[in-house]
């Protein structure tokens, strides 16, 4: 049974599609492999640290200093967490 051209292009895409279809799948079986690359390591100077403290610094309170980049988080004893931190700014 022969067709119309019309009819013939539209079997030829499907035909074509399929075919097109069957590659990309065949393809992507195939197991990926991501970019390798070395773990980011921390700087210690940006790790959490315990410092000691002035003793007129009250315990379990929070402190920034923006200029710094530093969050101190006051323990008893004299001591706090000191974090690095990014500070935002209003306007930036």
């Amino acid at each position: 049974m022969r067709g119309t051209p019309v009819q013939k292009a539209v079997k030829t895409l499907q035909r074509r599609d399929f075919l097109v279809g069957t590659a990309a799948l065949a393809g992507s079986a195939l197991p990926l492999s991501a970019h390798k690359e070395e773990p980011f390591v921390l700087p210690d100077d940006y790790l959490p640290t315990i410092t000691n403290l002035p003793p007129s610094v009250a315990a379990g309170a929070i402190h920034v200093f923006p200029n710094e980049f530093r969050l101190f988080l006051t323990l008893p004893d004299n001591q706090a967490l000191r974090y690095t931190v990014g500070v935002g700014k209003p306007g930036l």
